[in-house]
């Protein structure tokens, strides 16, 4: 008995174990008597940082927001920029958190302050869209009547022809009696024919084998040629092209169409040509179409968000790359009430009167709105003036 205590109390072993054991007791004790908050308290201070600036706790961002604040100055370990300091707000717990930016990094953020008053609501709306010829300008030649096409002095598209320049000569038979019996009436009563249209006839008119007609004769010649007449200006044929006719000795059966006067009466731009010499077309074929340069209409796309804020009647400035460093002013024409299922557009329309020619079909267009709302919550045609609100 008294040799097994002795051996156990003499082992070097058992007695450091136990020295060992007893030391982690105490320190257990110790960290358990120091409470769940003050280590809390400490962890956090920990992972917030020390830096601070007369209370206000600092934490470090990048100038290109590629990580999230960091709460030790150095380097963005993505970007590879200096971090910049910025100030929280203050440190004590449940503070309203703030940001405080200089007067540098204010104007690079594009930040603006104005006092708060009453006043209607504006809006500036940006629009792109085309130029073209306006349709309301656009004249159309057609066939007087059924012949040939029997000479085209069109030469292409995007012509420009003056005022009553030949456009092409049409041979048709029914002009062609029409013709023959003018020419015989003239026959009968040449002064009266040339007093009529104000034309002296062809002096090989005048030689008659037959007795001067009597008076009846006289009236009936010149009721019927009244009713040729009208007949040719159904053919579109001028005072000056009946002229013409009866200076012939023989009819011809051609007709002369030739450019219209348009409404800035300077001419007009061929857009689209389908004549061909020796062609035969029926009446009424459009044979080619003539457009007014000196009207022109812009067609801009608008979106859904815009329709609240445009009207007809309102100012709009637009743009163009072919004319730089000009604006170029007019009104909003026509908005069509239908929306393009694939585009999500419609189509505003702008009328301008380009007396300068300074456009062309297909251009390209920036355009800009300023609306204002009215009392009534509706955009206002002109937007110049921002009245104060009552």
């Amino acid at each position: 008995m008294n040799a097994l205590v002795t051996h156990r109390y003499a082992s070097p072993l058992a007695r450091i174990l136990v020295l060992l054991t007893a030391l982690s007791l105490l320190v257990l004790a110790q960290a358990c008597s120091q409470g769940p908050e003050k280590g809390q308290e400490t962890a956090a201070k920990d992972a917030a940082g020390t830096d601070s600036a007369g209370g206000k706790l600092i934490l470090y961002a990048c100038p290109m927001n590629d990580v999230p604040p960091l709460p030790t100055p150095g380097k963005c370990p993505v970007c590879g920029m200096e971090l910049t300091p910025v100030v929280m707000g203050d440190t004590e717990p449940g503070a309203a958190a703030r940001i405080s930016l200089s007067p540098e990094q204010l104007r690079l953020a594009g930040v603006r302050t104005a006092p708060v008053e009453k006043r209607y609501v504006t809006a500036t709306i940006q629009l792109f869209g085309k130029m073209e010829y306006d349709d309301a300008f656009i004249t159309d030649i057609n066939a007087p009547t059924n012949g040939i096409l029997d000479k085209v002095y069109i030469r292409r598209t995007g012509e420009y022809i003056r005022t009553d320049q030949k456009l092409l000569d049409f041979y048709s038979a029914e002009f062609q009696e029409i013709e023959a019996e003018i020419l015989e009436l003239a026959k009968l009563v040449p002064d009266a024919v040339a007093a009529q249209i104000g034309v002296a006839p062809n002096p090989a008119l005048r030689k008659s084998s037959g007795p001067p007609p009597d008076e009846n004769r006289v009236r009936e010649a010149l009721g019927r040629i009244a009713v040729l007449r009208g007949r040719l200006s159904a053919f579109g044929l001028t005072k000056r092209d009946l002229g013409q006719v009866l200076r012939l000795e023989q009819p011809t059966g051609l007709i002369t169409v030739r450019m219209p006067v348009l409404t800035s009466g300077v001419g007009g731009v061929i857009i689209e040509n389908k004549t061909v010499q020796g062609a035969y077309v029926n009446k009424g074929t459009t044979l080619a179409r003539v457009a007014d340069p000196h009207f022109i209409w812009a067609n801009f796309d608008a979106y859904e968000k815009d329709y609240p804020w445009l009207r007809i009647g309102q100012v709009i400035e637009f743009t163009s790359p072919a004319r730089p460093g000009e604006t170029f002013a007019s009104k909003i024409t026509n908005i069509e009430p239908i929306f393009d299922e694939k585009s999500l557009t419609y189509r505003v329309g702008v009328g301008y009167n380009d007396y300068r020619t300074l456009f062309r079909p297909g251009m390209s267009l920036r355009a800009t709105v300023k609306a204002t709302l009215d009392r009534e919550g509706r955009p206002t045609p002109y937007a110049d003036s921002l009245e104060r609100a009552p």
